[in-house]
């Protein structure tokens, strides 16, 4: 989740594998080099399950100027931080899924964007096919597939590394909707993932 303010104006936008930075990340334990990795249907329902409940609450918190945007839990320094240019990284949850060969993680990020408006945070995500140069390393391609007014169906390549490689190819419904003018949303649904480990 990006959130800009600019004096009263504040815009709310949402990205990430399912909802709010919702990412399901699948490990196998023991994987061969360079495979396919796939959910198992136990690790897809309990995903599903949490994505419903973080949805029914998202609903409800869009609702209003007053609820819009989540409180950023970095204490009494946090927009003193966020004004002087800092990226705040939360980890909602992390849920072991260890038994399904997979793990759930709920993160959300808040930045400070002065003067940007929510037109401004539309059409730079929406913008696609420039993603790859906006956002890399870890986009690698970024494709529309299919638009409807402010629904998109897109399919993005991803690559994060760290010890191991794991390239993602994510498939997207993604909805940009606006409270008024200065509260605007952009929902990611996660449609499908497999990913490559190596």
């Amino acid at each position: 989740m990006v959130q800009g303010m600019t004096g009263r104006h504040v815009l709310n936008l949402r990205s990430g594998l399912g909802v709010g930075g919702l990412l399901l990340v699948l490990f196998a334990a023991a994987a061969p080099w360079c495979a396919a990795v796939e959910p198992t249907p136990a690790a897809v329902s309990v995903f599903s399950a949490y994505m419903r409940g973080v949805e029914a609450r998202l609903t409800g918190q869009h609702r209003s100027q007053n609820g819009f945007l989540a409180p950023v839990a970095v204490g009494q320094g946090g927009a003193t931080r966020l004004r002087k240019g800092e990226l705040i990284v939360e980890k909602l949850t992390a849920t072991d899924l260890s038994s399904e060969g997979a793990m759930l993680h709920h993160w959300r990020g808040t930045a400070f964007a002065p003067g940007a408006t929510a037109a401004d945070f539309e059409r730079l995500m929406k913008d696609f096919e420039a993603y790859p140069q906006r956002f890399a390393p870890q986009v690698i391609r970024a494709t529309v597939l299919a638009q409807q007014g402010d629904g998109f169906r897109a399919v993005m390549r991803v690559r994060q590394k760290h010890v191991i490689t794991v390239v993602m190819d994510t498939a997207y419904d993604i909805t940009f909707a606006r409270l008024d003018g200065q509260h605007g949303l952009m929902r990611w649904m996660g449609r499908g993932l497999s990913q490559s480990v190596c």
